[in-house]
């Protein structure tokens, strides 16, 4: 036993006593401004939950607005783009047909209420409302708006969409108002303008509709209110001038106080359980984190390689094309990009079966990889195609040395177990100078140049020109422009003599199609 003086005995336990004692006010202490901040985080999260659901509710409510407008644009270049409204509208006997399409449809329609057709002059050819003829005229029943959206339309551009819409004052309230030409499908039109037709369809915003927007897009108790009103949950609805047209306002939910009347009483007592499970939560979420990242790693990892192939896939090739662009367009570099498309590569497919495709596909991939080494990005980027990237100095010729050694690569038969198949491939070659030139920019490129390398020959590479594009713009135009004379009839037909070459006699003719394009004169075949 240890003996000590009487006065250290008895002065011990009162020290205890203070120090447990010191420990308990402390502990209290720090419960008491744990509770604290966390009522205090309670109340401001239950603050923030009501504002992000009155934001929320603001932009679901604007975003109802829009779709409101927005689907009466979609309507109304349904019916204004159109080939049979390009026919009729514009026929002297064709006012049957826009009554009985334009005008009857107004009634019990949930896609527009009023439907007018005018002329270039603003001049009324025809105006309904919910299946009657109107009683009234555009000017005295709408705001100033619609005319400017019809001014839109009547000085839109050659390359342009000849259609507006907008949000307008009328007589009965607030209505979506589209404007458009009535025109072709294909946005072709032959009148001029002193002769063209608009469509003008008109959707009333009234409180049947907007209690329909409320139960669409769970907006309670959304309604119109007086434009004076000052509130922070509501929605201003203005025509193209900026006047305000109307107010639309909605009934807070203020989640965050039920959550928070709810919390409040189990705060108390998860706060006795704070402290036991706080080093468990750190460790556990620790190993859980750790985990997670490396799955996230993985599935970074598996999302951007083809599985097939072990290389990258268009995603991933995508992400690292555009980092290589940056890092050339710093360092002055040039990035050269090879798009390559195999050619047979389907008849292998199809006459020994997918399984040898695949291995074909893998054999291909493996060859490549040797070839353009470590520092290039491979990708598979299709079914057959492949693509090369690579960062080049200077004038080097690195792009003809590396298309020779994958055309070489190509030229010898591939050996896939007891079958030998022979396929060769197309490059299309583009450069991005100084990473000056986009990734996706420089992939359209080397795609385009890649199609021209099939259409003279295949098995060899090509490199991108600017005239490509203008050779493929051509192309298209000559496209669209053999479509509209096929729809217009304007292919002739002329026929040719079949002569017996023994005894020169007329035995038949050869019936030729012929095509004299507009503004270019005969089309050769």
């Amino acid at each position: 036993m240890l003996f000590m003086p009487s006065h250290f005995r008895r002065s011990v336990p009162a020290g205890r006593r203070s120090v447990v004692a010191m420990q308990l006010v402390l502990f209290a202490v720090v419960v008491t401004l744990v509770t604290v901040f966390i009522l205090t985080a309670v109340g401001r999260i239950a603050d923030y939950a009501n504002r992000y659901d009155d934001s929320r509710s603001m932009q679901t409510t604007e975003g109802a607005l829009q779709t409101f407008r927005t689907q009466l644009q979609a309507t109304l270049n349904d019916y204004s783009a159109w080939d049979d409204a390009a026919q009729f509208v514009y026929a002297q006997d064709g006012q049957d047909w826009v009554v009985s399409n334009y005008g009857d449809m107004t009634s019990n329609s949930g896609l527009f209420d009023i439907a007018i057709v005018m002329d270039t002059e603003r001049n009324v050819l025809m105006s309904y409302q919910e299946g009657r003829p109107a009683e009234w005229n555009p000017r005295e029943y709408f705001d100033t708006s619609l005319w400017t959206l019809f001014d839109r339309v009547l000085s839109t551009g050659r390359d342009g969409l000849p259609e507006a819409t907008g949000f307008v004052q009328t007589r009965d309230g607030v209505a979506a108002v589209g404007v458009a030409l009535v025109r072709e499908k294909s946005g072709a039109l032959d009148k001029p303008l002193s002769e063209r037709r608009f469509l003008v369809f008109a959707r009333q915003l009234d409180e049947k509709k907007v209690a329909e927007l409320a139960r669409t897009y769970v907006v309670e108790g959304l309604r119109f209110i007086d434009k004076t009103d000052q509130t922070s949950n509501s929605v201003e609805l203005r025509n193209l001038h900026g006047k305000l047209l109307v107010k639309l306002s909605w009934q807070p939910r203020r989640p965050g106080d039920l959550g928070f009347s709810q919390v409040q009483p189990l705060v108390y007592g998860a706060l006795a359980m704070v402290g036991l499970f706080f080093l468990l939560l750190v460790v556990s979420g620790s190993i859980t984190l750790n985990q997670l990242k490396r799955d996230e790693a993985d599935a970074r990892r598996l999302a951007m390689c083809d599985r097939l192939s072990g290389l990258l896939n268009r995603s991933g090739f995508f992400t690292a094309l555009d980092a290589l662009v940056l890092e050339s367009r710093a360092q002055g570099a040039h990035v050269l990009l090879l798009y390559l498309d195999l050619d047979g590569f389907k008849e292998v497919n199809d006459a020994y079966g997918h399984g040898t495709g695949d291995k074909l596909i893998r054999g291909v991939a493996a060859g490549l990889k040797t070839l353009v080494g470590s520092e290039a990005i491979l990708a598979r980027v299709g079914g057959d195609e492949f693509a090369i990237a690579l960062p080049v100095m200077g004038a080097s010729p690195v792009a003809p040395i590396l298309c020779d050694r994958i055309l070489g690569f190509f030229g010898e038969p591939f050996v896939i177990g007891e079958r030998v198949a022979v396929i060769g491939t197309s490059i299309g070659v583009a450069i991005s100078p100084r990473g000056n030139v986009p990734g996706e920019e420089l992939v359209r490129r080397a795609d385009m140049a890649m199609y021209r390398a099939k259409e003279t020959g295949r098995g060899r590479y090509e490199n991108y020109r600017p005239e490509m594009d203008a050779e493929r713009e051509e192309r298209n135009r000559l496209e669209v422009d053999l479509r509209i004379a096929i729809e217009r009839r304007e292919i002739n037909i002329v026929y040719q003599p079949v002569v017996d070459a023994t005894n020169w006699r007329l035995i038949g003719v050869e019936a030729l199609a012929r095509w004299t394009r507009k503004g270019y004169g005969p089309v050769p075949p």
